[in-house]
């Protein structure tokens, strides 16, 4: 069925998993909405199920919005770890009939996300965005890692293809065992926002008079994004 709606061109329905989603602030979350608004926009329909993050009514841009309620995690206030799906939303997302499932994050909805999908015989995709073995040791915890990259390589392994932000995320992967098929995600650019005809000279040399070249930092300021040994290795957001 899939195939067949990929050779026509015809719209696909999509369920998408993930543990984090707007209003959630983080680059995982942005990504994913706009996944979501760029496929709307397109005529595909989207069924997600997240966190419960939206007040009064489902995401926008989805078909379906299953949201599952949870606790905020300790060291992170902001996720939740949510409860599992439930019978009553797994029968309604078969209803939907997805084509094809994208799980999205390694926890407990992304994982419920990947029962359902081999449950049901959709074909899965991943995405790998955030590298918790790598968080573990900037947390103290680097003797969790190798137990991370196992829970990891098992997560994704069913998957038709993994998806990765980078080339460099990507040989991490291969490095670490994960032997299905990988790709690269890219984020892209939005020229309407970002392109040289908005440079301006003005602007540089009032924020940095006199310099050759200067580096804009866009994220959270948290202890595994390194700010503060000026290693400039690409890593996933």
């Amino acid at each position: 069925m899939t195939r067949s709606v990929l050779s026509t061109g015809e719209p696909m329905r999509i369920a998408l998993f993930t543990d984090t989603y707007p209003p959630q602030v983080n680059g995982v979350a942005r990504t994913l909405a706009r996944l979501v608004g760029h496929l709307s926009a397109r005529g595909h329909r989207v069924a997600l199920t997240s966190p419960a993050v939206v007040r009064n009514g489902r995401a926008t841009d989805t078909a379906l919005h299953h949201q599952l309620g949870g606790w905020p995690i300790p060291v992170y206030p902001e996720l939740l770890f949510t409860r599992p799906m439930a019978r009553r939303e797994q029968k309604t997302l078969g209803q939907v009939d997805p084509h094809g499932v994208h799980c999205a994050t390694e926890s407990i909805v992304g994982w419920s996300g990947r029962r359902w999908a081999l449950r049901t015989g959709r074909p899965l995709v991943t995405s790998y965005h955030t590298n918790f073995p790598e968080y573990a040791e900037g947390y103290g915890m680097g003797c969790l890692a190798p137990t991370a990259w196992r829970l990891l390589r098992k997560f994704h392994a069913p998957a038709v293809r993994t998806l990765c932000p980078s080339t460099a995320t990507l040989g991490e992967l291969r490095l670490q065992g994960f032997d299905h098929p990988l790709g690269i995600w890219s984020r892209g650019v939005d020229t309407r926002f970002f392109r040289p005809t908005r440079r301006s000279d003005a602007l540089r040399r009032r924020l940095a008079p006199g310099a050759e070249v200067v580096l804009l930092f866009v994220g959270r300021l948290a202890r595994e994004k390194r700010l503060d040994d000026g290693d400039p290795v690409d890593r996933p957001s």
